[in-house]
């Protein structure tokens, strides 16, 4: 998968951002690397039959949504860890998952 490491203080405005194959974001470690999506953010990766935490994950984020929507929808196993999420409506937003690992130990989101 790809790997994206964003600089202290990297501002991004994106209509929708759609994470269906493996890849991570990571920022700084003070969370200055903002991300404002106005559809919100979407994972849904089924991990392709890997392990639950194999595919997405978001570090160290600042992750906004500007049109109500919500910020984060986890429609797939998906780490997220250190990030600040806020927008006018839901943070995150938790589906259920229906790939080969739905159901599993493990195939939830990874919330830190």
């Amino acid at each position: 998968g790809a790997w994206v490491q964003l600089l202290p203080g990297h501002f991004e405005r994106l209509d929708c951002l759609v994470l269906d194959h493996p890849f991570e974001i990571e920022g700084p470690p003070d969370q200055s690397a903002t991300l404002v999506v106005d559809q919100g953010t979407i994972c849904a990766h089924d991990g392709g039959g890997q392990t639950a935490f194999a595919g997405l994950a978001l570090r160290n984020l600042s992750l906004r949504s500007a049109d109500g929507a919500p910020v984060l929808t986890l429609a797939s196993p998906c780490t997220v860890e250190f990030c600040d999420i806020s927008g006018a409506g839901v943070g995150v937003q938790l589906l259920p998952s229906s790939g080969r690992a739905a159901g599993g130990i493990g195939s939830g989101p990874y919330l830190l």
